[in-house]
């Protein structure tokens, strides 16, 4: 840290040197690899999972309310939480499903 201030004083300053401007480069590359990448992954995983979505299947929101699909609509999807309870909820609030979690363990 002190090297780079001491360089940033100096003629040129620091993005003045080449080889500076490689470490940028190279810790820009390491960013984008190992952080946004895997963001952006995970949003798609998410995205499809939504679109994947159907009646019957048990779900688990965001705030552990767990219960089962009965209607899909644009933004938002009804949930049965009890015996004719339903309740509407936004898709973005879903957390995981439930029936393939069980299908997947019974495997």
């Amino acid at each position: 840290m002190f090297a780079i201030l001491l360089q940033a004083g100096q003629k040129g300053g620091f993005f003045a040197d080449p080889m500076n401007m490689i470490l940028i480069s190279a810790a820009m590359f390491v960013l984008y690899f190992f952080m946004l990448r895997p963001n952006q992954k995970r949003a798609k995983e998410a995205e499809s999972f939504m679109e994947s979505l159907e009646k019957g299947a048990k779900i688990v929101t965001n705030s552990g309310l767990h219960g089962k699909v009965q209607r899909i609509n644009d933004g938002t999807i009804d949930m049965e939480i009890a015996k004719n309870t339903i309740v509407k909820i936004e898709k973005n609030a879903i957390s995981i499903e439930l029936s393939k979690k069980l299908n997947e363990s019974a495997e």
